[in-house]
């Protein structure tokens, strides 16, 4: 039976993760963004797009890179996607945020009303 690396967007709490379980075998969770990695056989995605407070479902793919002593140092990098929200990896022990532009809603302050960004 083939199986599929999925991200759930759902609600963020116990008895969510026990509907999208029921379905599916959650790999890990990232609560910051209301999302779950889950693992699912190919013939139950349709069900899991059905679970009561599961509003997305994607495809999770790996992304792997060579390092040639590349350390990254002095190096800064711009994502353009839903925001970006100010979680503890991102400002703790400083802030690594640089800036944020928000085009839609004129925001400046960062924020991520959808989560896909901070994934990212």
């Amino acid at each position: 039976m083939e199986k599929v690396e999925l991200i759930v967007e759902a609600n963020n709490n116990e008895e969510q993760e026990k509907r999208i379980a029921a379905v599916a075998r959650v790999k890990y969770r990232l609560p910051s963004v209301g999302l779950y990695v889950v693992e699912v056989p190919k013939a139950c995605v349709a069900a899991l797009r059905g679970v009561e407070g599961v509003s997305a479902v994607c495809h999770n793919t790996h992304v792997t890179a060579q390092s040639f002593d590349v350390t990254g140092r002095g190096i800064s990098i711009a994502i353009l996607d839903t925001g970006v929200a100010p979680v503890d990896d991102l400002v703790r022990p400083g802030n690594r945020i640089l800036a944020s532009v928000d085009f839609i809603n004129n925001k400046t302050r960062p924020y991520d009303d959808n989560g896909h960004g901070t994934h990212v």
